[in-house]
């Protein structure tokens, strides 16, 4: 007896209900080969595959792609190693900056008052948006209570002081207690892992960094009232 082609994947039938040779169609009341079989799965499961619903069902958003339904939270994803050299609970880095009248600076010149460090740049447009929430909520701030208010260390990325200043005689004046510094080479922004604007670091009174937050979005004032309560 000669084998037919796929022997290798079924039995061999009986001899009363084999087709006649050279017979391409008709029924003989058997199964089909199991590699038709296969083959009739695969095209069913691609079917399937292609029909199946895709952003909501699969990542829980609706219907935007990775479930991004919520765009407020994104400015305060938490950092990781891979993004930033800093991390929640973590010692703030040294800072060796100058204000706007040449004057050096130090995060040491901060020690023993809660920080809002905000990496900012005079011509990005979430910066100011980011800093009239933080001028808000510092506004709201009770100078009798028991908690003083932030200082406020404004650092401007790669532009010149003269840039700056003729943009805060305009535009972000800040407070008696903001200060504004100039980060030249993005020497500062590096060492902090500040690599998107506006970034915001909240340092409490020891040195440690509690919070932070990359770029605005809205709810990002609610969000830094809260943490700000915290300290």
């Amino acid at each position: 007896m000669r084998p037919t082609r796929g022997a290798a994947d079924a039995p061999t039938l009986p001899a009363r209900v084999r087709r006649p040779p050279g017979r391409a169609g008709g029924s003989t009341g058997q199964a089909p080969p199991v590699r038709s079989q296969r083959r009739i799965l695969a095209v069913v499961m691609g079917v399937s595959v292609l029909s199946a619903p895709t952003g909501r069902a699969a990542a829980g958003g609706p219907g935007l792609p990775g479930g991004a339904q919520a765009n407020e939270s994104r400015p305060d994803v938490r950092p990781t190693t891979s993004t930033s050299p800093i991390s929640l609970g973590d010692t703030a880095p040294s800072l060796a900056l100058a204000d706007l009248s040449g004057k050096p600076l130090a995060l040491a010149d901060f020690r023993g008052h809660s920080l809002v460090v905000q990496f900012f740049a005079t011509w990005c447009e979430p910066c100011h948006r980011a800093f009239a929430d933080l001028q808000a909520v510092l506004a709201e701030w009770d100078p009798a209570g028991a908690t003083p208010p932030p200082r406020v260390l404004l650092i401007s990325l790669r532009e010149t002081r003269e840039v700056v200043e003729a943009h805060t005689a305009t535009g972000m004046r800040g407070t008696s207690a903001t200060v504004f510094a100039i980060d030249p080479d993005g020497a500062a922004a590096a060492r902090w892992g500040a690599r998107r604007l506006p970034t915001v670091f909240i340092v409490d009174a020891q040195g440690i960094v509690r919070h932070i937050n990359r770029g605005w979005g809205p709810g990002y004032r609610a969000r830094l009232r809260h943490w700000l309560s915290t300290l």
